[in-house]
């Protein structure tokens, strides 16, 4: 298992993701012990701003964080970022609110160009959304606003797999 989700078992434990019942831990935990281990190569920070398009050409930088996991979880670590990303309280309104509007969009589009090279569809990463989301909790670099979304997000995931 990746060191982050240990981290978040950990955590969990020590009550550092507070945001989360214990009920909603157990939970995410539960979710991720049933997802495929694997040791292949991850990037370990996805982001639009380690993806360099050039011409008909996509590369990948910052591999400093590169670690072996399943790369689903890398996948869905892009997704939430995207989803749940606050942006820049200094970006021009227009620019906020065109980027909140297309978020999904552009999920949609990014994951149907990687299924067209990998043959990993949107569905293949849809179960580590919550873990990945809730190991995401604990870091310290995100807002109250980004920490609520993703809440919702886990507490919306938990939700459904419930009913």
């Amino acid at each position: 298992m990746p060191l982050f989700f240990e981290n978040f078992k950990y955590e969990k434990s020590h009550d550092e993701a507070q945001y989360l019942s214990g009920a909603e831990k157990a939970a995410v935990i539960a979710q991720l012990d049933q997802l495929p281990m694997k040791q292949q190569l991850c990037h370990g920070d996805p982001n639009p701003g380690n993806i360099l398009l050039r011409e008909h050409d996509t590369f990948i930088i910052d591999w400093n964080n590169a670690s072996t996991g399943n790369p689903k979880a890398d996948l869905a670590e892009y997704i939430i970022m995207i989803r749940c990303a606050i942006l820049s309280p200094h970006l021009r309104h227009e620019a906020t609110v065109a980027l909140y509007a297309t978020r999904e969009a552009s999920i949609r589009i990014f994951m149907e160009e990687y299924e067209k090279l990998s043959g990993i569809a949107y569905a293949d990463i849809e179960p580590w959304i919550a873990p990945v989301a809730a190991r995401k909790l604990i870091a310290e670099a995100i807002s109250e606003a980004e920490k609520t979304m993703l809440v919702d997000e886990i507490r919306r995931r938990l939700h459904t797999r419930l009913s």
